[in-house]
């Protein structure tokens, strides 16, 4: 990015973050470009009110550059985190995978049935499968028999997303069904994001 182009973005750059939607779960904030890339990107991570966050940067040549770029990518690999107990056939739960808990308000979208509209669902139980797969025991908001009914079943977590495609809370929605869960809005997909 030339000085002149880096001038461009930062003359405008409130209309061109009001653009983007920043990631509700970001923990942790990594820039990879030249010098003054950096520079704008750091001046648009303020602006949308993370300066808080810890912001690392890349340095060295573009070797180290691209190794110190895939070492911070490598370690946002999802993860199971702090296990909150087991199965009775010694399946161990655990209170989160990646971005995600146990209460989180998610939607839907199962791969082998795609002409389907997300649906709502609430996490309860987070696990490992047999196979290896990550999975869950949520609470799905499904239609049986042409009436609206919370299916508890496993879903996996690989059909998980945000619920930032689900439109409104319908009548009788996770907030009026579970009022002591926490359901809030959850960003989904990864904490990265590109900003062109």
């Amino acid at each position: 990015m030339t000085a002149a182009r880096a001038n461009e973005f930062l003359a405008r750059l409130h209309q061109c973050v009001t653009q983007v939607s920043w990631p509700l779960r970001a923990s942790r904030v990594f820039l990879a470009g030249g010098q003054t890339y950096r520079h704008v990107m750091r001046a648009a991570i303020g602006l949308v009110g993370a300066a808080c966050l810890p912001i690392e940067e890349v340095s060295g040549g573009i070797g180290n550059q691209r190794s110190q770029l895939a070492g911070f990518l490598d370690g946002l690999a999802p993860a199971f985190a702090v296990q909150i107990g087991s199965h009775p056939n010694g399946t161990a739960l655990f209170e989160r995978y990646g971005q995600f808990a146990v209460g989180d308000t998610v939607a839907l979208s199962e791969a082998c049935r795609p002409n389907l509209a997300p649906k709502r669902a609430v996490l309860r139980e987070l696990f490992v499968e047999p196979t290896g797969q990550p999975m869950a025991c949520a609470n799905v908001d499904d239609v049986l028999a042409g009436r609206p009914k919370v299916v508890t079943r496993w879903v996996s977590l690989a059909d998980v997303r945000g619920p930032a495609d689900l439109a409104t809370e319908p009548p009788g929605s996770c907030k009026q069904r579970w009022p002591h869960r926490r359901c809030g809005r959850v960003a989904g997909g990864s904490n990265l994001q590109y900003i062109n």
